[in-house]
């Protein structure tokens, strides 16, 4: 089987990568700078005795050229499995201060998402037990005053998300999604948070044991879902005097 990882080389997808690779999986690792996939393909094969292979897909790029990854796709065993671990933050992201970065997050963090797994879904259509995961966040739990375009981004997502796995139902595809707290990662770096860090090792873990269950939507860590839960159900005049 093999697995196409958007967002490969860091962050979560990292060790995503890693546990597959680790299970004897076959990759095909995507990420803006393909050196950086280039070394990470070097680096399971080393350790794990894999096929891997780079692909270079800039996200943030207004159109996409997919010929090097149908290239790699072409050359790989069936395709079981996509997941999108991508993801960008701008320190600017705030109302009244957003210029040309809006559309880049949102390219980043939404529309990239769809438009990649549009393009590679009709491989994974005959595969035995296909997956597509998505990772979302817990900034799209209700609107703020920080990272305002990556939160309506996030929504976006998970909006596509309940679609897809409305649309893939009955056809054997299952569709995971992950609305992830606060990560160790570049985009929680510098924050002052109340709230537990998660390892993006864990997270990469809980994805790939999750891999042969069952669609569905969960958060993790999952005291998140109690802490949105009460989120979205504050009255405005006690949400307003919160600043996220």
């Amino acid at each position: 089987m093999s697995y196409v990882i958007f967002g490969a080389p860091s962050g979560v997808g990292r060790y995503v990568a890693e546990c597959l690779a680790a299970a004897g999986e076959e990759l095909v690792l995507v990420s803006r700078d393909k050196r950086d996939a280039t070394a990470q393909a070097a680096d399971l094969f080393y350790r794990y005795d894999i096929r891997a292979k780079a692909v270079a897909l800039d996200l943030a790029e207004d159109t996409y050229d997919f010929v090097e990854l149908d290239s790699a796709l072409d050359d790989s065993q069936n395709v079981s499995g996509i997941i999108v671990t991508a993801g960008a933050s701008f320190e600017n992201d705030s109302i009244g201060s957003l210029g040309a970065a809006a559309e880049a997050i949102m390219r980043i963090n939404f529309l990239s998402a769809c438009l990649c797994i549009e393009h590679v879904l009709p491989r994974i259509l005959s595969a035995k037990a296909p997956v597509i995961v998505g990772i979302g966040s817990i900034a799209a739990c209700r609107g703020r005053s920080r990272n305002v375009v990556y939160a309506a981004a996030k929504r976006a997502l998970l909006s596509y998300f309940e679609s897809l796995r409305h649309a893939m139902e009955g056809l054997g595809v299952r569709v995971q999604f992950y609305q992830l707290g606060y990560i160790d990662t570049n985009l929680a770096f510098g924050q002052r948070v109340l709230l537990p860090i998660a390892s993006p090792q864990s997270v990469g873990r809980k994805i790939v044991e999750n891999l042969k269950r069952r669609s569905g939507f969960f958060f993790y860590p999952r005291f998140w879902y109690i802490v949105c839960l009460l989120l979205r159900a504050l009255p405005w005049v006690a949400f307003r005097r919160l600043k996220q």
